[in-house]
């Protein structure tokens, strides 16, 4: 007959076992989003939830375009909390589909201002953006928009900046 959780266990190995729990719970919490979207269209626009009034949130984006295109992303609008080193308002892009893959960028208002950079091509068919608000007095958030093509027609778009 099973045990019920805690009996037969020292005060210690109770201890260290919650702690355990608790650390892989923050950990998992601070890792995976309340919500992932999932952006597959040749083009689209999108924006932080609620924008321009962005809520307390931990969510993410997935975009997906055809095998042999590239995505051309561009920032139309972005404002965050501003916090040195960007411990309230985070929001992540990584080349690829998941963020597992390079990070290209993680900003916060301050450092997002200062690069003077809004678009962003990708190296495959795939972006992953993550964003982490905080609670109490947030900002607008982002509005974003991607479009997709041959690599070619992008690289000249982006050297063209049209």
């Amino acid at each position: 007959m099973p045990m019920p959780f805690g009996q037969g266990y020292s005060t210690t190995t109770k201890r260290i076992l919650l702690c355990l729990f608790l650390l892989i719970n923050v950990t998992c919490m601070q890792i995976i989003p309340n919500d992932v979207r999932y952006l597959s269209g040749p083009s689209g626009e999108f924006t932080s939830p609620e924008y321009p009034d962005t809520p307390s949130v931990y969510i993410a984006w997935n975009i997906t375009v055809d095998e042999d295109h590239r995505i051309l992303l561009q920032f139309l609008d972005f404002e965050l909390v501003e916090r040195n080193r960007c411990n309230l308002d985070i929001l992540e892009l990584y080349d690829g589909l998941f963020s597992s893959m390079y990070l290209i960028g993680r900003w916060c208002w301050d450092t997002f201002n200062k690069l003077n950079r809004t678009i962003y091509l990708s190296s495959g068919n795939g972006f992953f953006l993550r964003l982490r608000t905080h609670l109490g007095n947030t900002r607008k958030g982002f509005k974003a928009n991607y479009s997709s093509s041959k690599c070619s027609h992008l690289l000249l778009r982006l050297l063209l900046n049209k």
